[in-house]
């Protein structure tokens, strides 16, 4: 009984790291778009410095950066939740043929059983 709450705590611990970390990676994907469609703009207009289009093009880059840790932070965590859903699959398939072997045996265990009581 305490495996399961463990296991369905760990379950969704994990699920609320996956999704705070697939909300994050939107959000701040949209940012990046925007970052780098100012930058663009930045560079069409004649009038910006070129020292301020350098800062908007590293703002962009930045936010890449930190796109591309959260990717791999997810990319993490998806794999090890794989690997716990595939295990779990495992299990219950072979729960499930442990469990058909028993309910097949039982008539040869019935009568193993009144092969014990007759010797007796």
């Amino acid at each position: 009984m305490i495996d399961k709450h463990i296991e369905k705590f760990y379950d969704d611990v994990l699920c609320k790291d996956i999704k705070i970390l697939t909300e994050i990676l939107a959000t701040i994907s949209n940012s990046y778009r925007l970052l780098v469609g100012a930058a663009e703009e930045f560079n069409r207009i004649s009038l910006v410095h070129r020292h301020d289009a350098e800062e908007a093009i590293d703002r962009a880059d930045d936010l890449g950066e930190i796109i591309d840790d959260v990717d791999r932070e997810l990319k993490k965590l998806m794999k090890l939740y794989l690997q716990e859903l595939s295990c779990k699959i495992e299990y219950q398939g072979l729960y499930n043929n442990k469990a058909s072997v028993i309910i097949s045996s039982k008539p040869a265990a019935a009568e193993f059983i009144e092969e014990l009581e007759d010797n007796e």
